[in-house]
């Protein structure tokens, strides 16, 4: 009998296992996850953000993309839209514009972003007050799939434009 009870448990339990598999499954194939958007909308985010900066030098050390690029041997571009405030401690600033800017690979990932020298230069761009609202206390969102849609969307939508714009230039 307790064999019987025990065997009725393990067997619900990997059914209701089966029908959450298949209702994430059913999510993804509609698109309607944050793992699925989150990715896209952060991708296009920074291609703005290099298209945004392109004419200009690293916010971190200011060194040009003739500079960079003697010195230049991976694979992949050599510029990243490196965030001031990181978007693991400050997830609310992951879509700021005033956040991110274009930075070299070497201040960005050797460098862990190189923010004693990003601020510095940061304050000279945007002004002490933006730097100030971004160093201060912001509500954390909620986000959900759709936002990260809406995102995606908006950038994917800028990129086009700009990419012509600087296709013309």
């Amino acid at each position: 009998m307790a064999f019987a009870n025990k065997s009725a448990k393990k067997s619900k339990i990997t059914r209701e296992r089966a029908e959450r598999k298949e209702k994430a499954e059913k999510l993804a194939l509609l698109n309607q996850t944050k793992k699925h958007w989150m990715p896209k909308a952060q991708n296009a985010f920074n291609l703005f953000i290099r298209l945004r900066d392109h004419n200009l030098n690293c916010i971190s050390c200011n060194r040009t993309e003739e500079e960079i690029r003697r010195n230049y041997n991976g694979t992949g571009g050599m510029w990243d839209a490196g965030h001031y405030l990181s978007c693991g401690a400050s997830h609310e600033l992951r879509f700021s514009e005033d956040n991110c800017h274009k930075q070299c690979k070497k201040c960005n990932r050797e460098l862990s972003g190189n923010t004693g020298q990003y601020r510095k230069n940061l304050i000279k761009k945007i002004g002490q007050h933006r730097v100030d609202i971004l160093e201060g206390p912001h509500e954390m969102p909620k986000w959900v799939w759709s936002d990260y849609k809406r995102v995606y969307e908006y950038y994917n939508n800028l990129n086009k434009i700009m990419k012509k714009e600087l296709a013309s230039v």
